[in-house]
């Protein structure tokens, strides 16, 4: 092949990749078969200095990514001289593109003592959207991903993924079945025609010595790091929570060093305590102390969820918080996670308990009826209600409502012993889960494997008298006498309709 042939006069040309192949005259003639930016092993072999072919100046591609710079003109040149690329001649320099140079990012020069901007360079971030977990960021560090959300689990690629549940893998029910992965399916089996849904009311919060990853230790007061509350979440599965002294705290302080309250620490509390397709709402805390937020912690997709402030002035935290949630069949579950006032709270306003908790009840039932509940759903508040007994004015008030059915002593839920008292003492009913008519018609008895003599009524679980322990693993026999555990949970089971 002759090199005449191949490389016409140079002003003559405008494309790069002929100026390119100019360069490699010689390898063309060594081996006609060969690519020309390419060895003899097939890799790509970029352009150096000598390369470039005389009477070009300035920078150009080096044909495998990188910039080649062939320099500037003789005397009495200037690089430019109206060619494309520039060619020493008459004529102003023309400035490089990041396109024509190979570059994708960052900032070069454009061969004329200009800069060109091609973009931010993201090369140390691989935390693209859906990506989870710790992974190397491609600079020598490592990138936290962070946790999916629900009810995505971090799969061992690395990213967010859902694996749905089939008829099947349910049992093969009778009816609408929730897939696990936020959808519903039809199915036609010879299973349960209903779905068991278990409601947990707890204020399980306590106190407790932590000792972080730095060797140092904190002493926690009322939350739920400690972990005896979270033990017995762990061992009453239920599907639907309501939580107060919502507090998850410790997470953060480990990893961050500060105390925050944040969906970080909520998510990790969920995954940990119920599994990463439960999904959760927690009082909004942005911007204020941490406080004793409610929340609510369900199995089945919560379509939308808020919160009612106190109607008491004093009490900044322990909004009422409410849900909806889309559960199998045609009705939605609405509930509502309270905690109402007690005897410190009191003295604020020179008025008894009784009266502060009164208040508090009119203002959530008045608010309540704002969200237009359908006659045919399901409702349930629960919580705290800090009551000395059932017969209290502001429990009269609610069943007055309508709302839902309060709990008589001949019918609330007990332990297996038969007290239905829920405070620390076992002398008081402070906590409950209250049902509307529709849905108390289908409460069913507490189901726990390898536990007996439990009722229809709920259960009140004492994990001092709890039996047999092994049942609602992993439950410590401490962890309801737990320091400053002033509460037991309150649990009820509904076979809901498909």
């Amino acid at each position: 092949m002759s090199s005449s042939l191949l490389c016409p006069p140079l002003p003559a040309f405008r494309l790069l990749a002929v100026l390119i192949a100019c360069a490699f005259v010689a390898a063309c003639d060594s081996n006609e078969n060969a690519s020309e930016n390419e060895d003899n092993n097939g890799e790509c072999r970029p352009l150096v200095a000598s390369d470039c072919p005389a009477s070009i100046c300035g920078l150009l591609s080096d044909g495998c990514g990188g910039i080649l710079d062939c320099g500037g003109c003789a005397e009495g040149l200037s690089c430019g001289g109206g060619g494309e690329p520039n060619i020493c001649g008459e004529g102003a320099c023309l400035p490089m593109t990041c396109a024509a140079l190979g570059v994708s990012c960052g900032t070069v020069s454009d061969g004329c003592g200009g800069q060109l901007n091609c973009g931010e360079c993201n090369v140390c971030n691989p935390c693209e959207p859906g990506r989870c977990g710790s992974w190397d960021d491609g600079c020598g560090g490592t990138a936290d991903c962070g946790a999916c959300a629900a009810p995505d689990s971090c799969q061992s690629d690395g990213y967010c993924a859902c694996t749905p549940l089939t008829c099947a893998d349910l049992g093969n029910p009778n009816g609408e079945a929730y897939d696990g992965c936020g959808q519903f399916i039809q199915c036609a089996g010879s299973g349960e025609s209903t779905e068991r849904v278990r409601i947990l009311a707890g204020n399980l919060s306590s106190t407790g010595t932590m000792t972080l990853s730095n060797g140092s230790t904190e002493e926690l007061s009322e939350t739920w790091d400690p972990g005896p509350g979270k033990r017995i979440l762990r061992g009453l599965k239920p599907q639907v929570a309501l939580l107060q002294e919502f507090k998850t705290l410790f997470y953060e302080k480990d990893r961050t060093g500060y105390w925050r309250n944040s969906d970080a620490a909520l998510r990790d509390f969920v995954r940990e305590n119920f599994g990463d397709r439960f999904y959760a709402y927690r009082e909004d805390r942005t911007g204020r102390n941490m406080g004793k937020p409610n929340g609510i912690v369900s199995y089945f997709p919560i379509k939308e969820a808020g919160e009612f402030p106190s109607a008491l002035e004093n009490i900044q935290d322990r909004q009422h918080v409410w849900a909806r949630i889309d559960i199998p069949g045609d009705r939605d579950l609405w509930v509502v996670s309270v905690h109402l006032a007690t005897g410190s709270n009191a003295s604020d306003f020179g008025t008894t308990q009784t009266a502060m908790r009164r208040d508090e009840m009119d203002g959530l039932i008045a608010d309540l009826k704002t969200l237009n509940i359908p006659s045919g759903d399901f409702l349930v508040i629960g919580g705290d209600f800090n009551i000395e007994t059932r017969g209290e004015s502001c429990m009269n008030a609610l069943d007055s409502s309508g709302l839902v059915y309060v709990d008589s002593e001949s019918d609330c839920p007990i332990d297996q012993d038969g007290n239905g008292d829920t405070n620390a003492n076992r002398n008081e009913p402070y906590d409950g889960v209250l049902a509307n008519t529709r849905l108390k018609n289908h409460q069913t008895k507490v189901a726990i494997d390898g536990a007996s003599n439990l009722s229809k009524r709920g259960l009140v679980f004492d994990s001092r008298d709890f039996y047999p322990l092994s049942a609602v693993s992993p439950v410590q026999r401490s962890d309801s006498d737990a320091d400053s555990m002033q509460h037991m949970a309150v649990i009820k089971d509904f076979a809901v309709p498909r």
